[in-house]
């Protein structure tokens, strides 16, 4: 899922616009860099306008706002300090005082701003990570255990309260109950995370419990926690002592529950709130500590989802240095410089993966997908044939890239192959509407299989009643065919779902010309020439179109 640029997404609507605020455009110049991701000018437009009007409340509110979701929590503290002394109840202000607090280690001045009002199950749950690390540092274990009974294991989250628990045992030196706890914890959701098997095992490890350490260890082996793995069993093997860097701290209660709240959120299509959780992560750890390339991986991949693709880039760069995350961070910046339409950039850092992995699959079938992109078509084919053939067995996740490898074919003519890649890709998912819709169309337009293909065209726009593009292809069918009273409504009803289209446009224009409705076919023959991304071939043709109309003969065929 895609959400709108960057900083606009994760930023609510300023509050309604005073007088005051209307008339300065430093503050119209911030809301205008807040929608254009560009949070370095925003903040410095806002503290303009505050110097103009230093007590508009609103201002600082925004100024506070985009300081802490860009990580800049030491810059938004001097705001935070004021604005309760208007607020004392502002949650935003409370917010960036707690995390400094925090990572100054002041646990009672992390403590005097808690609790957080009743909100979400999400703000239940960060409550409660906050009240378990600021009382572990206060010295309240047993209050810092209730809230892990209250604020987690009740409201249906025991296996995060278990890693809780095991974390604030560990910071006691209770090796065993912490063992226990991630034992416990391991029981109920096992390897979730590679970090969180790793702390287990690091746990297991300082209480004697060797052989179960040494098991979580090798497992790690397989995973992005390879090195993790590596050190312990080797530290069991020679019998050396656990390193103090590895050590945990109140502070790293607080960031490690986070990160599994960032990752979750990530993985559930919701990267403005992983972005923003991150950043509170990120302004807590050291480049030094073994969370961080976790937190870059978050902040990398959130950037992205946000489209925030040349940012997403450099934390990917930066995170191609640790070892373990480098296969990660070269599929990221794949992803990143695809999404910039870099492609021989994008593909020559996928030559890089595929050295680090010794061949793969996946790299070819990536490959093809770039090529797609850059819309070298024979290239693509290419890369599919070479990833079928490394992969015998074709599971549901191939549906798509055969989708793909399907389009490049009938972009080359090559009908029988595109065939046979769609036949294949619905084979895997029958019920995939833009393959239905893509298949049956190609034989519609060359006059193959018609009652199947408007069958399948049918059954996408039963799928899909809002997709535009696909009730185009149904109402250009029954252009194909001649039958312009029927196509009419289909075009016209996949105009007003999608008026950018300029292929669109052109097809509504062409059905009004057979339909003897000149007036109306020159104005939306006109409105696709207006539109972005119509290739100049296609102005050509509308241009011939505009001076002379369509042929007189419906049984010509249609550009």
């Amino acid at each position: 899922m895609k959400f709108v640029l960057g900083l606009a997404c994760v930023l609510p609507l300023l509050t309604p616009v005073t007088a005051a605020q209307g008339q300065s455009g430093d503050f119209l110049a911030a809301l205008a860099a807040t929608r254009s991701s560009d949070a370095e000018s925003a903040t410095s437009y806002l503290a303009d306008a505050l110097l103009k009007d230093p007590g508009e409340q609103a201002l600082i509110r925004q100024q506070m706002r985009i300081l802490t979701i860009e990580g800049d929590f030491d810059a938004a503290l001097e705001y935070a300090q004021d604005f309760l002394q208007i607020d004392a109840e502002d949650q935003l202000a409370l917010n960036i005082v707690r995390i400094e607090a925090i990572k100054r280690g002041d646990w009672s001045s992390a403590l005097s701003t808690l609790p957080r009002p009743a909100g979400s199950r999400l703000d239940d749950i960060i409550e409660a990570i906050a009240y378990t690390s600021i009382l572990t540092g206060d010295g309240q274990i047993d209050e810092a255990l209730t809230k892990i009974e209250d604020g987690l294991d009740a409201i249906g989250f025991s296996h995060l309260g278990n890693y809780a628990r095991g974390l604030v045992y560990t910071t006691q030196a209770e090796y065993e109950n912490a063992a226990d706890a991630f034992a416990a914890f391991i029981n109920q959701d096992p390897f979730q995370y590679p970090r969180m098997a790793q702390i287990a095992a690091e746990a297991l490890e300082r209480s004697g419990d060797t052989d179960n350490a040494k098991l979580l260890y090798e497992a790690l082996l397989t995973t992005g926690a390879r090195v993790a793995g590596e050190a312990g069993l080797r530290r069991i093997a020679q019998g050396e002592a656990m390193p103090d860097a590895l050590a945990i701290k109140p502070l790293d209660i607080y960031t490690e529950l986070l990160f599994v709240i960032a990752r979750l959120l990530a993985e559930q299509d919701s990267p403005q709130l992983a972005y923003r959780f991150a950043q509170e992560i990120g302004y807590l750890l050291t480049p030094q500590s073994s969370l961080y390339p976790g937190y870059t991986e978050v902040i990398a991949s959130s950037l992205l989802e946000l489209e925030r693709y040349e940012e997403a880039e450099t934390f990917y760069a930066a995170l191609e240095q640790v070892e373990e995350f480098k296969l990660a961070a070269l599929l990221g910046q794949v992803q990143a410089l695809s999404d910039q339409r870099r492609y021989d950039d994008a593909l020559s850092v996928l030559d890089e993966a595929e050295d680090l992995l010794g061949g793969a699959p996946g790299i070819n079938r990536q490959r093809g997908i770039l090529y797609f992109r850059a819309q070298d078509y024979k290239s693509a084919v290419d890369a599919f044939g070479a990833w079928r053939d490394q992969v015998p067995t074709l599971g549901t996740g191939a549906a798509q890239p055969l989708f793909i490898a399907g389009i490049s074919h009938y972009r080359l003519d090559d009908f029988d192959n595109m065939e046979e890649a769609l036949l294949k890709s619905l084979e895997l998912n029958p019920d995939d509407p833009n393959v239905l819709n893509f298949l049956a169309y190609s034989w519609v337009e060359r006059g193959l299989n018609l009652d199947q293909g408007f069958e399948m065209l049918n059954r996408a726009v039963e799928m899909q009643p809002d997709s535009g593009a696909i009730i185009d292809s149904l109402g250009w069918a029954y252009y194909q065919l001649g039958e312009y009273e029927d196509a009419l409504p289909h075009l016209e009803r996949a105009f007003q779902l999608n008026p950018w289209s300029w292929e669109i446009a052109e097809h509504v224009g062409d059905v009004y010309w057979k339909l003897d409705r000149t007036r109306e076919a020159q104005y939306f023959w006109a409105r696709a020439l207006d539109l972005p991304d119509i290739p100049e071939d296609h102005v050509e043709a509308i241009d011939v179109k505009m001076t002379d109309g369509l042929p007189d003969d419906d049984d010509a065929a249609p550009e």
